[in-house]
């Protein structure tokens, strides 16, 4: 690209990370472990660079699986190798919120040692994203046991993972 972006080193992790959610899903469903395989070979075509074909095998959203099909605009968000900058201008109510909920989930338990901060002017803003948009991303995937334990933290103004990522609400 044209842009400099941040490596994430993803690419050298990503088999582990996605066998490990593959031993998850399988154990629970097979329907979802062959989905979970069409998922990965999409991945490996193409190398790695975009989350987007797992999210509805490992985000659910008011009970059903969360894509991004009808809010494609959103797809930069869930793309391993980062921009330094995303610039946004949009209209109300188009999935601003939920796109960046998923991709703040997503990232933080892919990549190891990832911390998100998200930031916002009031306190109850932060309340409401945390409560409304990211805690039911976790709270409802499939794969909650590999991200979440007892040793995590889930509050309102920080949320951390298995992997040591962690969201910090401001």
């Amino acid at each position: 690209p044209s842009y400099k972006t941040i490596d994430t080193g993803w690419e050298q992790r990503a088999p582990a990370v996605l066998s490990q959610m593959r031993e998850q899903i399988y154990g629970s469903d097979e329907e979802a472990y062959k989905a979970f395989q069409v998922c990965m070979k999409r991945m490996e075509e193409t190398k790695y660079f975009t989350l987007a074909p797992l999210l509805h095998l490992v985000l659910n959203l008011k009970g059903n699986p969360y894509h991004i099909h009808d809010y494609f605009p959103f797809s930069p968000f869930f793309r391993t190798r980062f921009p330094r900058n995303i610039v946004l201008q949009t209209g109300r109510q188009v999935s601003k919120s939920t796109s960046l909920g998923a991709s703040a989930v997503i990232t933080s338990n892919v990549i190891d040692h990832f911390t998100t901060l998200i930031a916002t002017p009031l306190f109850e803003m932060v309340r409401r994203f945390s409560t409304n948009v990211v805690k039911p991303f976790i709270e409802e995937s499939p794969v909650r046991q590999l991200w979440c334990g007892t040793t995590t933290e889930n509050s309102v103004l920080q949320r951390s993972f298995r992997n040591h990522s962690r969201l910090y609400h401001l």
